[in-house]
């Protein structure tokens, strides 16, 4: 998942600086798709991958940062079209 998360971190930092929103638009939206994939293994816990690993605290942890990640994606999106007017 590096790739497309890098071509999306890369659109969204081209879209910003360009004042191009619809770019900024398509980069968040393909950055939420792993975030949310991430947030539903950590909360159902009953895979065999590294996240069922991490117990406690720090899967809470994990899973309040990921919620913020994903709140803060349509913030910026939104702020992204109000920059460019």
């Amino acid at each position: 998942m590096r790739g497309p998360a890098t071509v999306a971190n890369a659109a969204v930092v081209a879209g910003t600086l360009s004042t191009a929103p619809y770019l900024v638009d398509v980069g968040g939206a393909v950055l939420v798709v792993p975030l949310v994939i991430v947030l539903r293994s950590a909360l159902s816990g009953g895979s065999a991958n590294a996240i069922a690993r991490i117990r406690g605290a720090a899967r809470w942890l994990l899973v309040a940062a990921l919620i913020v990640l994903i709140i803060s994606i349509p913030v910026g999106l939104e702020l992204a079209h109000l920059r460019a007017g």
